[in-house]
């Protein structure tokens, strides 16, 4: 069964900056994601039955390749692909955006030691622009997946492929985060993410919080299209 459906969601990035004097403000700027689309493959049996069945894994998709391991390559069941044209510009000589989205289901996987087992993923494709002579970076903290019913699932990250500080140029990177929802949870059905990130500047072996960013992505349909793909 294969289903695609066009979903358009605001981002809207609440921006904190602490000036010198301790003083402090807050700005909101907005983009679009637009749900490229969202896929899930399943079979049916000579009964009739149908199963759900494996699209690809870590090591196939490329938001989450690096970090597919032998013992962390999860099967990936459904995916959630958003593209946006967000730009944030806030904070003082850094240009931050991001231009993919994507949320997906998984089996089972452990991170490494972590006893902690995990069914998704979320990654954040991102571009980091800084005019300025000081070191920044961005560290990425929590995300919650929020569905229509009202579901909360919390997720937390796990890898950030930027994570080294840097002056005068342009990088990019992906920010990924892991989260154990229950089989019941439908993530076809978010209706929002929510996502905090911090802006740190980084000189004499200390790293200051210039910038945090609160990022909450809200799902609006506009229209949708489903089709079934069954194969015997």
């Amino acid at each position: 069964m294969k289903n695609t459906k066009i979903l358009t969601l605001t981002f809207a990035v609440t921006v904190l900056a602490f000036g010198l004097a301790g003083c402090s403000k807050k700005e909101t700027t907005t983009g679009q994601l637009v749900q490229e689309s969202d896929t899930v493959v399943t079979t049916s049996d000579s009964s009739g039955n149908e199963a759900a069945g494996v699209e690809s894994d870590f090591s196939t998709v490329g938001d989450f390749k690096e970090v597919a391991t032998d013992g962390k390559n999860p099967k990936i069941k459904d995916t959630f692909t958003f593209d946006t044209n967000y730009t944030d510009n806030s904070w003082k000589n850094v240009e931050f955006s991001i231009d993919k989205a994507k949320v997906v289901d998984t089996e089972k996987y452990q991170e490494n030691d972590d006893e902690t087992t995990y069914t998704g993923a979320l990654s954040l494709h991102y571009e980091l622009k800084n005019d300025g002579d000081s070191e920044v970076k961005l560290h990425p903290e929590s995300a919650v997946v929020i569905l229509e019913d009202g579901t909360q699932v919390k997720a937390e990250s796990f890898r950030n492929t930027l994570s080294s500080a840097f002056s005068k140029g342009k990088k990019e990177g992906y920010i990924q985060f892991k989260f154990n929802k229950s089989d019941s949870d439908d993530l076809s059905k978010i209706k929002e993410i929510n996502v905090d990130f911090k802006g740190k500047t980084v000189g004499d072996d200390k790293e200051d919080v210039d910038h945090e960013y609160k990022a909450d992505l809200n799902t609006t349909k506009d229209t949708a299209d489903t089709t079934k793909e069954t194969s015997n």
